[in-house]
């Protein structure tokens, strides 16, 4: 999260957070999109998508997600803050719906919610606990969620 100073050129702590999230949303979204384009088939995609997620929070977001970080200080459903992170959390279930979809996996709205629940784990896990047993937990698991080999 940014420094308290930093409010300076928001209108409050409130607006800086939503901003803050909204970057952080665009560059996920970006890097999202780049992995996925180097796909030859539906389940090279989610193997893409799994992998990415657990760099990500290896690498990027070793201090925890800055979503749930985010809910925790914004607990108003109807915040601004809390908008930014619906409409996050909302694109990532939908691209997961569609990469299992696209793979032709069955039951895709059980495993969509359960990759999502995993990401969370596995963002708590890296600030938490030792993230190279928290990555090779999350992608053996995902992985046998997703259906790969």
């Amino acid at each position: 999260m940014p420094t308290p100073r930093s409010t300076r050129h928001f209108t409050g702590k409130e607006a800086l957070v939503v901003a803050y999230l909204e970057r952080e949303d665009q560059m996920i979204r970006a890097l999202w999109n780049e992995g996925l384009g180097r796909t030859v088939s539906a389940d090279h995609a989610l193997e893409m998508a799994i992998e990415g997620v657990a760099d990500d929070a290896y690498r990027h977001h070793t201090r925890g997600c800055p979503f749930i970080k985010a809910a925790g200080e914004f607990p108003d459903p109807e915040s601004p803050v809390r908008q930014v992170i619906r409409r996050h959390r909302a694109w990532f279930h939908a691209e997961l719906r569609r990469l299992l979809a696209e793979a032709g996996r069955d039951d895709v709205d059980a495993k969509t919610e359960t990759l999502a629940m995993l990401r969370d784990a596995l963002m708590i896990g890296c600030f938490l606990d030792d993230r190279d047993v928290t990555r090779r937990t999350f992608v053996r698991t995902a992985r046998r969620v997703a259906g790969l080999r």
